[in-house]
């Protein structure tokens, strides 16, 4: 997707340029600025030269705006399918902070912290492909601003699973688990949980106005 749109923003940038040109060579031939010129040979082809500059930047032009509509239509494409990954892994944080809040110590919590970890990933190789190529919108600031709470996140549960190592290994007391457990806990919910909120309302919002242009009517 990303190396699409970097194909097709190349091809703009190509074809703007030869259009400008074009043009202007053609505007240069039709309105007699060749008289400046000291050639008889090219002043003898006036026409030629201004049907053939005329020519070519008409197929520039049809070059051009299907590039355009591509790198539009596959710029919104992304937009979508990265906020699908990042309204998905929000989901997922969502519910290990409330797993945590509501079953404390129960240990399924750690398949969802495997499963948010795979999200991430994915996230990640999606996003990075992206940037390679493009400067950063104000979309792209949101989808920046969501991974770096995420990182502190991921790093958060990798201090947990840490602790459930060493309860296993037998370096550390179920008491001392406890306290542990206790203030990862209380570090999601007062340091993450309206953040995560906050973002999956942002994101909602921007999926709207991708399609906001688009009526949708009940045909059956």
């Amino acid at each position: 997707m990303a190396i699409k749109m970097k194909i097709s923003k190349n091809i703009i940038i190509l074809m703007s340029i030869l259009c400008i040109c074009f043009f202007g060579l053609a505007v240069f031939f039709e309105f007699g600025y060749f008289e400046t010129l000291s050639c008889n040979v090219l002043r003898g082809h006036m026409d030629f030269y201004t049907n053939i500059s005329l020519s070519v930047f008409a197929s520039g032009i049809l070059v051009l705006i299907p590039s355009i509509v591509q790198y539009l239509t596959e710029k919104k494409r992304y937009y979508v399918e990265i906020y699908r990954i990042i309204n998905y892994m929000l989901s997922e944080a969502i519910e290990i902070i409330l797993r945590m809040e509501e079953y404390s110590q129960d240990g399924s919590i750690f398949s969802h912290f495997e499963k948010f970890r795979l999200i991430y990933n994915e996230l990640i190789t999606e996003y990075s492909t992206f940037t390679c190529f493009f400067k950063l919108s104000q979309k792209d600031k949101l989808v920046e601003s969501v991974i770096s709470e995420t990182v502190r996140f991921i790093l958060i549960q990798e201090e947990l699973l840490k602790y459930s190592k060493q309860i296993k290994e037998g370096t550390l007391s179920k008491d001392e688990y406890k306290k542990c457990f206790d203030v990862v806990r209380n570090e999601l919910i007062n340091s993450f949980k309206k953040e995560f909120v906050k973002y999956q309302m942002m994101i909602e919002k921007d999926i709207m106005r991708l399609i906001k242009d688009k009526k949708i009517e009940k045909y059956y």
